[in-house]
């Protein structure tokens, strides 16, 4: 679904980042500010694949992601401590080297 938009300065430069960089990028802001829109814009023009990831069900649903529990498999338990316990799934190996 294409859609014309006019970007401002920020939209912009948001824009640069996520498509030039090979960084992970996190997108935050108010209610409002058009994160779920710049998120949709930079899915029609990544030449890259990518995850979107939310931290509720809400907002993954918004975004078209998944959430980051579900993403990792993670445990709703799960600790900062924990994570490097976590066991990846087989299958789960190459994507979360390319996320490194």
């Amino acid at each position: 679904m294409r859609f014309k938009i006019d970007l401002n300065p920020h939209f912009k430069q948001a824009l640069a980042l996520m498509e030039q960089g090979d960084r992970h990028v996190f997108v935050t802001g108010k209610a409002g500010t058009g994160k779920s829109t710049l998120l949709q814009v930079f899915r029609e023009r990544a030449k890259k694949s990518l995850v979107v990831l939310a931290p509720t069900g809400v907002a993954a649903v918004n975004v078209k992601g998944q959430t980051i529990h579900s993403f990792f498999r993670f445990k709703p338990d799960i600790t900062p401590a924990s994570v490097k316990d976590v066991a990846v799934h087989a299958k789960d190996r190459e994507t979360y080297k390319k996320l490194q």
